[in-house]
């Protein structure tokens, strides 16, 4: 590796993002925060991607590689790379100083592979708990040995990262506990706008056009697929008071069985929904609810906070470290429709302990600043390429 001084170097990371297109989930908008900061640190990169951006403007260079779809994850194509050679020729040509990879993918094992024959070293985020969601494919028969199986996979991939970071205190233990050397892993969280996401953003003409001035206004937002639980809301809304909505904001394969199956005269459809007009949402509601086990983190429990909502969510995964119990929202029980409910309806009958629970929301959020977050990740990475060349 080339002799490297951060103080008069351009920094050279090559990062192996399966999607690059924008706004496609927590994933991607966390890689749009870390590509907006890249010029502001002196890095200078080159992306390898099945799923290139959709602007134009975009204004680095993308190497784009072939890919899968499969039918019930169509929004999420798997990258294939077939042209190894070709991957490592186009990474010799650059003198990558490091490789970060975001997905236990085919991308992310050449990452590694490239990584152990030149001796640069490779850095990934665990964004997402892949093994969970075999749990939700109850086609599928022989789930529990599957689903060991690819742990194992996936723990083995991962020990080939000479830096994990995973995004709350949970994720690590869970990697612990499949085997990975805690050594290897840091915590890093996630931030939040807090311009973009706030209370100032409240829209009485959405909540006028929802028929819901005079009702109690809980807010789901993510994509509409099993494994966030989304059979969880359609029980949830059929217990809701009568002057409660269920405001259910994203797209996915789940969306026509749901609004099949929810009470209509409490459930709202949004579809998905992006920068204004999800900022409205978000500050026009008056809860959020969030029982996905799946989560490592959850950007949108961050959202919620930042425009005033308490958050009710799951005691399981990322959320169970974001959510402050009692405090800034209530962590939960799994699968249990009715403990949400209760709450729910605790903190609409009880005015001052919602708006200090809203209030403590507002102040969590707004000392998890992006800046922060991303001058950290820069410190690991030339922590990183420090200690290789050491």
């Amino acid at each position: 590796m080339k002799d490297f001084n951060p103080r008069i170097a351009k920094v050279k990371i090559a990062f192996f993002i399966d999607i690059l297109k924008e706004n496609m989930d927590g994933v991607t908008n966390t890689s749009y925060r870390i590509i907006s900061q890249l010029d502001a640190y002196g890095i200078e990169p080159v992306f390898f991607t099945c799923i290139p951006p959709a602007a134009p403007d975009f204004k680095y260079h993308v190497i784009t590689c072939p890919h899968l779809r499969f039918p019930y994850a169509k929004d999420y194509p798997f990258a294939i790379p077939s042209n190894k050679k070709k991957i490592f020729k186009k990474l010799n040509e650059f003198k990558p100083d490091l490789l970060h990879w975001s997905s236990p993918s085919l991308l992310g094992k050449y990452a590694t592979q490239y990584s152990r024959v030149s001796g640069v070293p490779n850095l990934t985020i665990y964004h997402s708990h892949f093994s969970s969601y075999i749990n939700y494919l109850k086609w599928l028969p022989f789930r529990s040995a599957i689903r060991s199986f690819l742990d194992k996979k996936l723990t083995h991939l991962y020990g080939k990262a000479n830096l994990i970071l995973a995004p709350t205190l949970s994720m690590k233990e869970f990697l612990v506990g499949r085997g990975t050397d805690p050594d290897g892993i840091e915590i890093w969280g996630r931030g939040v706008d807090i311009q973009k996401f706030s209370p100032h953003h409240r829209s009485e003409a959405l909540i006028k056009k929802w028929n819901g001035r005079k009702k109690t206004r809980i807010l789901f937002v993510s994509r509409l697929v099993h494994y966030k639980e989304t059979n969880i809301l359609i029980r949830l809304s059929h217990i809701l008071r009568p002057n409660t909505l269920l405001i259910i904001t994203g797209e996915g394969p789940e969306r026509a069985h749901m609004e099949k199956e929810c009470n209509a005269e409490k459930t709202i459809f949004t579809g998905k929904l992006v920068g204004r007009q999800l900022a409205e949402v978000y500050a026009s509601a008056d809860m959020f609810v969030f029982p996905s086990l799946t989560d490592t983190f959850g950007n949108v429990v961050l959202e919620a906070m930042a425009s005033g909502l308490p958050v009710l969510a799951a005691n399981e995964g990322g959320p169970k470290n974001i959510v402050q119990d009692g405090k800034t929202g209530y962590l939960l029980e799994p699968k249990n429709e009715k403990v949400f409910n209760e709450k729910i309806e605790l903190l609409t009958d009880d005015k001052p302990h919602y708006k200090e629970m809203r209030t403590n929301a507002l102040a969590y959020a707004r000392n998890v600043r992006w800046d922060n977050i991303i001058k950290q990740l820069h410190g690991f990475y030339i922590d990183l390429i420090k200690r290789q060349i050491r």
